[in-house]
């Protein structure tokens, strides 16, 4: 039996020379968890009161926003995945009135 050794980058490259498997195929991590729609209903969110929503609090945070929208049946994300979404949704200036916790 031989025993291949090299790098993963190495590997990789054999693997789609000699099989065709793409590179992005075998990348870590599944897709992401935050897609398109969660974008859409994240800036939906975000630009009602958390009162007019029946929340029992007064001002967002991306653990609020994270925790209301999972259980809306979206998925469940981190604080920090909120924080970048809405910061690249254009909410800079709110995310840093926002508390992050």
């Amino acid at each position: 039996m031989r025993l291949l050794c090299g790098s993963r980058d190495w590997v990789r490259d054999q693997l789609f020379y000699h099989t065709g498997i793409s590179k992005r195929t075998l990348s870590p991590g599944g897709p992401p968890k935050a897609d398109e729609s969660y974008r859409e209903a994240l800036q939906t969110t975000v630009e009602q009161a958390p009162r007019a929503l029946e929340q029992s609090f007064s001002t967002w945070t991306c653990r609020d926003l994270a925790q209301y929208l999972a259980e809306r049946g979206r998925a469940l994300v981190s604080a920090e995945t909120v924080r970048r979404h809405l910061i690249d949704l254009g909410y800079r200036r709110l995310v840093e009135q926002i508390v992050t916790t």
